[in-house]
């Protein structure tokens, strides 16, 4: 099936007021697309997907304690936390326009969507691939995620956010 010549994914039909979204792994069909959009002055929107950062050591074990910085195509860094040393939970919340994930969780604040477990060495990010105003679409990826953690070499690695995904990072201990 495919869309009619005037049909759009998303439409903003008032620019007298702010219009905002955020989209958290959105596939697209039946003739919808990204690129589908139009806007008015004052909407915005943000294409996300979630990346599980695991570290791990140079045996492969989990490593918690480290601390995880990701930075987007534009060098700004977009998040950063410390990899939980056993199991824990963190909160998917709405952040103004966008979505995130906080650590610890605060089931009672203002936002808050679900839960979701992390293992030991595990992080979740929301991350920002595309930002879609009305003067088009601005990429924020590819993504850098930098690890460190005292007694180890600092690890990087860049990753594109096109999907949800996991990458693991691994760390070598300093002799």
């Amino acid at each position: 099936m495919h869309a009619l010549p005037h049909y759009l994914t998303i439409r903003q039909e008032y620019g007298g007021r702010p219009a905002t979204g955020a989209f958290l792994g959105s596939t697209w069909e039946d003739g919808a697309s990204e690129e589908s959009v139009r806007l008015q002055d004052k909407g915005d929107i943000a294409l996300q997907e979630m990346l599980s950062v695991a570290v791990k050591d140079e045996k492969g074990a989990p490593v918690g304690g480290a601390r995880v910085v990701i930075s987007d195509s534009t060098c700004r860094e977009v998040f950063s936390d410390v990899t939980p040393s056993e199991r824990a939970e963190a909160m998917l919340v709405s952040r103004g326009p966008a979505l995130a994930v906080a650590t610890p969780p605060q089931k009672d604040a203002k936002g808050s969507i679900e839960t979701i477990v992390l293992e030991k060495g595990q992080l979740k990010a929301i991350l920002t691939k595309h930002i879609v105003t009305s003067a088009g679409k601005a990429s924020k990826t590819p993504h850098r995620v930098t690890v460190a953690k005292d007694g180890y070499q600092e690890a990087s690695q860049a990753v594109t956010v096109d999907g949800p995904k996991t990458v693991e990072i691994p760390l070598t201990k300093l002799k």
